[in-house]
């Protein structure tokens, strides 16, 4: 990142600052178009960080393959962990597959240990595959039919044919 960068950022993020002590002031319709600009100041100050999204996707993946290898209870705190790295490298880069498909992975994962009553942060598996969707139907296909697998029918693969009108509603 060059130093004029560095400046645009810093006067992108004191105008959003600027924002959003104004929206406290105001109410109503004025109020929330001062939010909601604030908001894409925010995100454009952590966004292209190319360097610290490939980080937070290496460091979630690396935490998923651990967690594969250790007992139940830490092996869930391990996946939580990773689960944040993934949600927080989309946070930086909308578009990075692997983290939205991995972050679908490791909460699958987290939901094959622990049940959902245990565990509500498993819900989210869905939504996270919704949003890798987005980005490539195709690789979505695989990983919402193994998902429908694992939670809703165990013991059918993936392309059976009871699967796949499910499939097909998320997948495209």
């Amino acid at each position: 990142m060059s130093l004029l960068s560095s400046f645009k950022k810093r006067s992108t993020l004191d105008a959003a600052i600027k924002q959003v002590a104004q929206a406290r002031k105001s109410e109503g319709s004025k109020a929330e178009q001062l939010y909601k600009g604030a908001y894409q100041g925010f995100a454009s100050v952590i966004a292209d960080h190319l360097i610290v999204s490939e980080a937070l996707y290496h460091w979630g993946f690396a935490l998923l393959h651990e967690a594969r290898s250790q007992q139940a209870q830490q092996a869930i705190e391990i996946y939580e962990d990773a689960i944040s790295k993934f949600s927080f490298c989309l946070l930086t880069a909308p578009n990075y597959l692997g983290a939205a498909i991995d972050g679908g992975v490791a909460f699958m994962e987290l939901a094959r240990i622990s049940p959902i009553r245990q565990n509500p942060s498993c819900i989210n598996s869905p939504r996270i595959f919704r949003k890798s969707r987005r980005d490539s139907k195709r690789q979505c296909r695989l990983q919402l039919g193994l998902h429908l697998c694992i939670t809703g029918r165990p013991g059918r693969l993936p392309e059976s044919a009871a699967n796949r009108p499910r499939i097909r509603q998320f997948a495209g």
